[in-house]
């Protein structure tokens, strides 16, 4: 389990009433998947979660989802979950603070949460060369993938750690 997440969430589930989680990005973009696939998994164990696979929350979804959210949760801390590029592949970084989600490929959305969860898909320089070679089997294609699971499950584990411990899990 990942300490940085654990204590980050469980300290905002300490000092809130009510926490949504937000997993941005797109399925059926394996790079960006990462938010909707974290999303999915705490949707199993905690009610206040938007973006999954099933319904994402994506550049053509996500204004309207935090619209969403905010209309029906107005006091509530969002921590939003989202994918980012990175020189250092696997790197998970907290912030409190929102996300700018598809900043790192020039996208100009709007800012996401209160707090913010990002996980290094893919290194700074790789993006357009990863995107096509990912559908192949070449070793490269595949340690992305192990890595992509990998922190599906690590991220996913902490934050549920962190709901359970903190009684918030329903």
């Amino acid at each position: 389990m990942n300490e940085m997440i654990y204590n980050f969430v469980s300290d905002i589930l300490k000092q809130n009433k009510e926490v949504v989680f937000i997993g941005i990005g797109t399925p059926s973009s394996y790079l960006d998947s990462i938010g909707p696939r974290i999303g999915t998994e705490l949707s199993k164990h905690y009610p206040l979660v938007y973006g999954t696979v099933k319904e994402p929350a994506h550049a053509l979804s996500l204004e309207t989802i935090y619209d969403q959210v905010i209309e029906k949760h107005p006091d509530a801390c969002i921590i939003a979950i989202d994918a980012m590029i990175s020189s250092s592949l696997g790197k998970i970084s907290v912030y409190d603070g929102p996300i700018k989600p598809g900043a790192g490929l020039g996208k100009e959305l709007i800012k996401i949460g209160s707090h913010s969860i990002k996980i290094a898909t893919v290194e700074r320089g790789q993006e357009c060369y990863l995107r096509d070679k990912i559908l192949n089997l070449s070793s490269e294609a595949i340690e992305l993938r192990n890595n992509l699971e990998t922190n599906v499950s690590v991220v996913s584990r902490a934050i549920i750690q962190a709901l359970k411990d903190n009684k918030n899990i329903i």
